[in-house]
């Protein structure tokens, strides 16, 4: 008798997995099919942070995996030419100027940390801290989260740019596994 509850709990368990996970892998097909306005998709290396907030009740709205320095100096030039000029290069970003087609010139700024535009609810907020502390705690590796002045309920999520590119790449998935077994909504 004991041992028919057991195996009834283990496929109950499995049965939820598998829910589990179908869900997961349909949210997945469905953020392969995302697009910014340009047409351009969700970069690969963000794509599983997304799939995990979207899973967790988060709405995305614009994200970036993080660039190389030199890669975003490359795009800033091919696309501007002489308008562009770099204004400071620091280790982890750099400041530009961009003379605009109306002879406006814009300052701008580049880190190159990945990061991730969310909305939430403020109990949102709090479960999403908390589990971001936690996983900092864990790896070393420290997100923050920031608000925008405008519109409300619309945070950054981001590394904070002081770590090698390549190491705030790979903690990404390590962030999107904690987020799916941590946080609670």
């Amino acid at each position: 008798m004991k041992t028919q509850k057991l195996n009834r709990k283990a496929e109950e368990s499995i049965s939820n997995a598998r829910a589990r996970y179908s869900h997961l892998d349909s949210l997945a097909k469905y953020v392969d099919g995302i697009t910014d306005r340009l047409g351009t998709p969700i970069e690969p290396k963000i794509k599983p942070l997304v799939i995990a907030l979207n899973y967790k009740g988060y709405r995305t709205t614009a994200s970036c995996q993080g660039h190389s320095l030199k890669e975003w100096e490359d795009r800033i030039q091919r696309i501007h030419g002489d308008n562009a000029q770099i204004i400071f290069r620091a280790k982890r970003g750099l400041v530009y100027k961009i003379k605009e087609k109306d002879g406006e010139v814009k300052e701008y700024g580049f880190n190159e940390n990945p990061w991730i535009d969310i909305k939430m609810s403020d109990n949102q907020l709090i479960s999403l801290s908390n589990t971001i502390k936690d996983h900092n705690k864990r790896t070393g590796i420290y997100w923050r989260t920031t608000q925008f002045a405008k519109p409300v309920n619309q945070y950054r999520i981001e590394t904070i740019p002081r770590y090698n590119f390549t190491v705030m790449q790979s903690d990404i998935t390590k962030l999107a596994e904690d987020i799916l077994k941590l946080g609670q909504l």
